[in-house]
């Protein structure tokens, strides 16, 4: 995540996962850049696969995400993008976890503490 005090610095051979709704949110997209100058990798992650994100990345996903207001309903403020990517990264990780036989016990064990303290 980036931001965060114990990120590792992104480097040759990496590989950022930009989520952009528009594809065009201006620090997401400068971010690809200076990833790409740097020589790691970009996979976009939009709902428009003519955005500016996608031009910059080397492989994009496009999650479709219609706009009408039979959909605002139940995605109310334009949340639909959020949603579809939350549950795609859902599945990616339930891949992940399958192909490399992670149990999900595992993967509670690489998160912070923050949950487990009740108050």
């Amino acid at each position: 995540m980036i931001g965060e005090t114990i990120t590792p610095r992104i480097g040759p051979g990496d590989v950022l996962i930009a989520v952009s709704g528009s594809g065009e949110t201006p620090f997401i997209v400068a971010l690809a850049k200076k990833a790409k100058e740097i020589g790691a990798r970009v996979v976009a992650v939009t709902s428009k696969a003519d955005a500016s994100i996608a031009k910059i990345a080397d492989l994009t996903i496009v999650l479709k995400c219609r706009k009408d207001r039979e959909i605002s309903k139940f995605a109310p403020l334009g949340t639909l993008f959020e949603l579809s990517a939350m549950i795609f990264f859902d599945g990616v990780i339930a891949e992940i976890m399958e192909k490399k036989n992670i149990s999900e016990e595992e993967l509670t064990k690489r998160h912070s503490i923050e949950n487990e303290v009740g108050l």
